[in-house]
């Protein structure tokens, strides 16, 4: 099996009579830091019509992801403006 030096990100899940052990719960704590910076702006940028793309076809798909890209950008900036 190819090694592609890839690292598990998979948050941990505490069952019932067995809780996480510390180090998993700060592995969790990182994890959910970074995933959230991430997954916020996918949420935005699908409330804003992103996933539309799936409908679209290939061709406009093209088009219309750099134009929501550019959109999500542009909110983005006016946001942190003020």
């Amino acid at each position: 099996m190819l090694d592609h030096n890839v690292e598990d990100f998979i948050i941990q899940k505490a069952y019932r009579n067995k809780p996480l052990t510390e180090e998993e719960q700060r592995f969790n704590k990182t994890v959910s830091r970074m995933r959230v910076r991430v997954e916020h702006v996918f949420g935005r940028m699908k409330y804003m019509g992103a996933d539309l793309f799936r409908k679209i076809g290939i061709q406009r798909a093209r088009q219309h992801n750099p134009l929501c890209n550019l959109t999500y950008n542009m909110d983005r900036y006016a946001l942190l403006q003020g």
